[in-house]
């Protein structure tokens, strides 16, 4: 997996690797620190997933920003500069590296400053569905996979209202080639963040996503009756029955079976 770093505004193709600035946090507060995202499982899990197929990952993330005036599309500065840093990645990876690529999929967790406004918190799903047509506009490609994950339910009632408009775009079917991930069974580190271990699953659930687009969806089966605990990653193929009980961050690999009131 490639990292177009080694923080988020750095401009360098390389290895992906976790470190104190890969990337780095930078938010719109002003806040500034070590921290890393869902890219560090994501790409992982589509490479692994496509038999060790390079994947390349670019990254523009700022905190505490919202949808409908940095990241609006009609002019967000944010905005102009993540379709501006795709396309210089996208060069650089030619000159740099002397390879071609090509924009596969678009990944996106954001929703917590829109949840907070009063004026713009019922208009997320329109803001979210034009999002989405302009992504897929300016980057000339009308049905690039578009995953995007549930923010945790803070202080309702405002974070649920604009958790039901994430729903709504999840269940619109005019709005082809989308996956929406639940986080509802992720840790937190305080009220409104997941914590490192939850953030590493959200990855690997955004890889699956992508993955199930591309028609490449690991078959696993869970009986309704399982219960977990908070950030599970379970393996392809693998095979949940009935009343099982699993601690928290466990980790299934590839085609286990687990039996009939198994605990662990």
């Amino acid at each position: 997996v490639l990292f177009y770093g080694p923080n988020d505004s750095g401009n360098i193709w390389g290895p992906l690797t976790p470190s104190s600035n890969s990337p780095n946090l930078i938010d719109g507060l002003g806040r500034t620190g070590g921290s890393f995202g869902p890219e560090l499982s994501a790409g992982k899990t589509i490479s692994d997933a496509l038999g060790g197929a390079l994947v390349a990952e670019v990254k523009l993330a700022v905190g505490a920003t919202a949808l409908f005036d940095r990241w609006n599309p009609a002019g967000g500065d944010l905005y102009q500069s993540m379709v501006a840093r795709v396309n210089q990645s996208l060069a650089d990876l030619q000159t740099q590296l002397g390879r071609t690529g090509y924009l596969a999929g678009f990944f996106w967790m954001q929703g917590e400053s829109d949840a907070l406004s009063d004026a713009f918190r019922d208009d997320y799903a329109d803001n979210l569905r034009n999002f989405i047509v302009s992504v897929r506009r300016d980057f000339n490609n009308p049905e690039l996979p578009f995953v995007f994950g549930q923010i945790i339910d803070f202080g309702p009632p405002n974070s649920t209202i604009l958790r039901g408009q994430q729903q709504a775009v999840a269940d619109d079917n005019t709005v082809a080639s989308k996956a929406f991930i639940l986080t509802d069974d992720l840790c937190h580190h305080d009220f409104i963040h997941f914590n490192g271990r939850a953030i590493y699953t959200l990855g690997v659930r955004f890889g699956a996503g992508y993955l199930s687009l591309a028609g490449v969806s690991p078959t696993v089966h869970i009986s309704s009756t399982a219960n977990f605990g908070c950030n599970s990653i379970i393996g392809s193929g693998t095979v949940i029955n009935s009343r099982v009980s699993v601690g928290d961050d466990a980790v299934l690999g590839a085609n286990v079976t687990l039996n009939k009131l198994v605990t662990g």
